[in-house]
């Protein structure tokens, strides 16, 4: 029993997943969690996730990792290809080899670089063998035929196969550069839209239009009547551009019309041509189809692979009814080849049971009603709670007012569509929201259809489908009943056709539950179904991306869980700049289409920060003292403040636990260095542990049990997740907790605080706790920012903002003393924490060591004089001075930022 993961990346849609004794347990795109659309960087937060949902206490506990295709056969395709036409591909050959070589060839190296702990196998699965299995294992059939079809994987571009019990055989292919993948970019990108995201604008755009370019774009593929093809290489730059063109001068010949300047006007002609490759490209499909029957003799098809997502396609093969049962993977994508090659291990490495069959693709992050109503209290944000049956209810009021719902419930979906968890809704009757959601909310062009989704036991009233019929996943096209078109207008294509979702009580009990109260309402169970975000921007994954998206669109109410949100700050939403910047992100996206590069971010209007009020005890003697009666609304503003972006901070966990494995940075602090090397089997607790990298070190590099604890429970999760990818850290224990509240079951040998306990609402109370969980002979290593060294740097920055600096400007002047640090979001919650702080308080070496002394503790070391040598009581004090001097000529004279920070080590004495 195998525990497999997945991996895909370097392409587009990167994404992981996880698959467990062969059943699919987590699945999805890093674009989700970085925000960058269809990005091809390692899905290291994606990675991240899996592993949490799996419950690994270290990486290692992986059986294998496996990679989606094989870059050595990639890289053969690229040098023959390149080669073969001669002079030709010289320009290529010269840009993409350095490049590939560079990293692409060696993933394993890559892996292992980006995974530092990891030393599990490291396994390569073919592409088009991961599409076939990512639909084959998935489908429930015993046997089915196959076909995958997508731009190009190693060589093939094209499979035709068939799949008895656990086994997978592609019997025929089709090898680059002829591809229907391929010919359909070409076609996307001479009409001015965006490879690899505008093929569905192509798709909704052919209706429009009348097939009069059919017959010359005939003269662009030769079809066999076996099913296989060839592009005519004449109309085509790929096979030695090294990008997915069209011969723009060819092109302009055969049709008579130049290439579409992205974001320029449409004409009758572009709808023709669309219309007409559609029409082509269904005829190749269909022909293909056949073929999978006529070779196979199997009554079930499973479809995989890009082209997998042409649902007009889809729809064809299933009105013809060459097969009795089609099914095609969700996520039939390079995302959904992660999931492929994991279930391909699963099967043929380690011979694990079959997956059951895949009846929904909610199998991403979730977030409980507490986290999301912690998050919108953090924010101020007001909501109000339903139960269940309410919940669906009052929605469904809003949607007969004619108002769009943001609708974010449970897992979100693996693949490119929305499927009722991360969704946007409204009323199909509405004659023209379709025209509103194009324009006020989605921000993209005016033909662009939308879906829909519909109770089962109501789709055959609707739709020209039989009753029962089940189309779970949006990827098929049906013709809406003629009777039934000026009834839900807004999901009724130019055509009379509809792209569905069937919807089930046991599949998605609160859609279903929706759908119903709007048909009791309305008398229409039928609903816009439209993916959660606006052009340019990924589908949102967190309470925060459905908070910001709401706030930066025209989406009505928000429903959140059972929180349901309608007010939103004034002045947002503002249509013209919600295109604006749309246009602007899909113009930055089409630069990068012809190369595979990452898409930018989108720039968000208005930022969120994910927040909750879970605000942990402080005894009644702290509260009730004079001298901190607001402890308690200094803890809850110090735990917002950190929430929203946590001190020292790595955009992921893979970062930070490359950056800790890189060296110790214990070694710095010289005396507690000495020590953990000397304190084999003994016990550690990292009081306020934060990112980690003090209690992820001490288990990495010495053999000692540590312990962490923190009131962030944000943080935690990256805290946890570091140390599922550093050896050693596997039996490491994390505590959410504050320091008054903890009560632990041991003494330990070593407490740790640095840098934590100034900001506490009472310092010396803390300290006085967190002394008495050290054991007999036991060390405390504290660390406290400095009254005299830290002066200096408040001051700056304090006359700063006297003088009117924004926080922008001060920010770019703390990025200019710390040049060092590369990471943006380690800089930002660097920068937030030592300029921005909530609450903190300064302490001197004479009043810690007045302290430690009263409670029976010896100072054996301190940063002051460089964990040297201990000289006098006096004299330590006079050094401490001498800091504010050193602090002024760093930040004035030298530029940098000195750290106002000192830490002091100390015995236990007997």
């Amino acid at each position: 029993m195998a525990s497999v993961l997945g991996l895909s990346f370097f392409y587009h849609d990167s994404a992981a997943a996880l698959v467990q004794s062969g059943q699919i347990v987590a699945a999805a795109a890093e674009e989700r969690f970085c925000r960058a659309k269809h990005t091809n960087e390692f899905p290291k937060e994606a990675i991240e996730y899996c592993l949490e949902v799996g419950g690994f206490n270290s990486i290692n506990e992986l059986d294998a990792i496996v990679f989606y295709e094989k870059p050595v056969v990639k890289l053969q395709r690229i040098v023959e290809s390149l080669v073969a036409v001669w002079p030709r591909g010289l320009p290529a050959f010269s840009r993409t080899l350095p490049q590939y070589l560079g990293a692409k060839f060696n993933v394993f190296r890559h892996i292992e670089r980006n995974l530092p702990g990891y030393h599990g196998e490291i396994l390569f699965a073919d592409h088009h063998m991961s599409h076939a299995a990512s639909a084959f294992y998935c489908s429930g059939f015993d046997e089915a035929a196959i076909l995958t079809m997508d731009g190009v994987g190693e060589w093939d571009t094209t499979t035709i196969g068939v799949g008895r019990g656990k086994a997978i055989e592609l019997q025929r292919s089709i090898r680059f550069p002829h591809s229907i993948g391929l010919l359909y970019s070409a076609l996307t990108g001479y009409m001015g839209f965006h490879v690899n995201d505008g093929e569905w604008k192509v798709m909704g755009l052919a209706p429009y239009g009348e097939p009069m370019l059919t017959e010359p774009f005939r003269k662009l593929v030769d079809l066999k009547s076996d099913g296989s093809f060839r592009l005519n290489m004449d109309y085509f730059v790929h096979h030695y551009h090294g990008s997915w063109m069209a011969h723009t001068e060819r092109w302009q010949e055969l049709f008579g019309m130049p290439p579409r300047s992205p974001g320029s006007e449409l004409t009758q002609v572009h709808r023709d041509l669309a219309r007409s490759g559609q029409v082509v490209v269904e005829e190749m499909i269909l022909n293909l189809a056949r073929e999978a029957k006529r070779s196979s003799g199997c009554d079930d098809l499973v479809i995989a692979g890009g082209v997998g997502l042409n649902v007009v396609a889809n729809g064809k093969i299933e009105q013809e009814q060459i097969f009795k049962n089609v099914w095609i993977q969700p996520a039939s994508g390079d995302d959904g080849g992660a999931l492929g090659a994991a279930l391909a291990v699963s099967q043929s490495v380690f011979e694990d049971d079959r997956c059951a069959e895949m009846t929904d693709v909610c199998l991403g992050p979730e977030f409980a009603d507490d986290e999301i109503a912690g998050v919108l209290e953090g924010n101020e944000i007001p909501f109000t709670a339903h139960d269940v049956a309410g919940l669906a209810e009052v929605v469904s009021e809003e949607i007969a007012a004619g108002k769009v719902i943001g609708w974010f419930q449970g897992r979100m979906e693996f693949g490119p569509r929305a499927l009722g968890a991360r969704s946007i809704l409204a009323d199909a009757a509405h004659p023209e929201m379709k025209a509103i959601l194009n324009d006020k909310v989605k921000y993209r062009e005016d033909f662009r259809p939308f879906a829909s989704a519909v109770p089962i036991e109501n789709a055959h009233e609707y739709f020209d489908v039989a009753a029962g019929t089940s189309m779970p996943f949006m990827l098929k096209v049906t013709d809406v009943r003629p009777e039934m078109r000026d009834k839900i207008p807004a999901v009724t294509h130019v055509d009379g056709s509809s792209r569905i979702q069937t919807v089930t009580k046991e599949g998605n009990s609160k859609l279903h539950d929706l759908l119903l109260a709007v048909g009791r309402r309305t008398g229409i169970p039928v609903l816009i179904n439209t993916s959660f975000n606006v052009r340019g921007e990924p589908i949102v994954c967190t309470p925060k991306d459905a908070l910001e998206c709401f706030f930066n669109s025209g989406i009505d109410v928000l429903v959140m869980g059972n929180c349901v949100i309608t007010e939103k700050p004034s002045g947002l939403a503002e249509q013209s700049r919600g295109h604006a910047e749309s246009d602007a992100v899909e113009a930055q996206m089409a630069s990068s289409a012809t190369t595979g590069d990452a898409v930018p971010l989108q720039s968000q209007h208005f930022k969120l920060a994910a927040t909750s009020e879970i605000v942990p005890t402080v005894p009644d003697e702290v509260l009730q003292s004079p001298a901190f009666g607001s402890a308690k609304e200094i803890q809850k503003k110090v735990l917002r403040f950190y929430k929203e972006l946590p001190f020292n901070y790595y955009s992921n966990s893979v970062d930070m636990a490359i950056e800790l494995m890189r060296g110790n940075r214990i070694k710095e602090y010289g005396a507690v260095h000495k020590h953990l090397k000397s304190l084999r089997g003994g016990t550690l607790i990292d009081v306020g542990c934060g990112a980690g990298w003090f209690v992820n070190s001490t288990a990495h590099y010495y053999d000692v049990s540590t312990t962490g604890l923190d009131l962030n429970p944000v943080v935690l999760k990256q805290t946890r997740a570091i140390a599922r990818l550093m050896p050693g850290c596997e039996d490491s224990k994390f505590v959410e907790g504050s320091v008054f509240e903890f009560k632990p079951e041991h003494k330990f040998d070593v407490v740790n605080s640095l840098g934590v306990l100034h900001s506490t609402p009472d310092c010396h109370g803390a300290i006085r706790t967190v002394l008495d969980w050290i054991a007999p002979d036991g060390y405390f290593h504290l660390g406290l920012y400095h009254l005299y060294g830290r002066r200096p740097f408040l001051q700056h920055f304090a006359d700063m903002q006297t003088q009117g600096s924004t926080e922008q400007e001060l920010y770019d002047e703390y990025k200019r003393l710390n040049p060092t640090v590369s990471d943006e979001t380690h800089m930002l919650s660097w920068f937030r924490d030592q300029v921005l702080h909530p609450h903190e308080t300064q302490h001197t070496y004479e009043e810690i060591e007045t302290l430690l002394s009263s409670e029976g503790f010896v100072v054996e070391s301190t940063s002051i004089n460089d964990f040297k040598a201990m000289p006098s009581r006096d004299t330590l004090i006079r050094m401490e001075k001498e800091c504010e001097e050193i602090s002024k000529k760093a930040i004035y004279r030298e530029g940098r930022y000195y750290p106002g920070f000192f830490s002091v080590w100390a015995r236990r004495a007997r």
